[in-house]
């Protein structure tokens, strides 16, 4: 938003349209999960589900356990990218004339 804001081809105008919509996607996201999260159960047969089964939450922590270790370690991702990534970065900057 910086960038367009500081741009002479798009200005505040794209800027405020910009914010308009990111205060619009966050009331909507904010209604949507107080709705299906926090809202009163409508249908009856529901009232009586249980939160998690253990399979249920085998797969979550099954999912979570990588989100969590890529989070502090993403090194661990990301290293075998380093060399392809700067190669890349060198060709691009003889092609933009650096």
């Amino acid at each position: 938003m910086q960038g367009a804001f500081l741009s002479p081809e798009l200005g505040w105008p794209f800027l405020a349209f910009a914010v308009l919509g990111v205060v619009l996607a966050a009331v909507y996201l904010l209604k949507l999960y107080r709705t299906v999260f926090m809202g009163e159960v409508t249908n009856p047969a529901n009232s009586n589900l249980p939160d998690l089964s253990r399979r249920e939450l085998a797969a979550l922590v099954i999912l979570c356990v990588p989100i969590v270790v890529l989070g502090l370690y993403p090194y661990l991702l990301l290293n075998g990218m380093q060399t392809t990534v700067a190669d890349l970065i060198d060709a691009v900057g003889v092609v933009a004339g650096r």
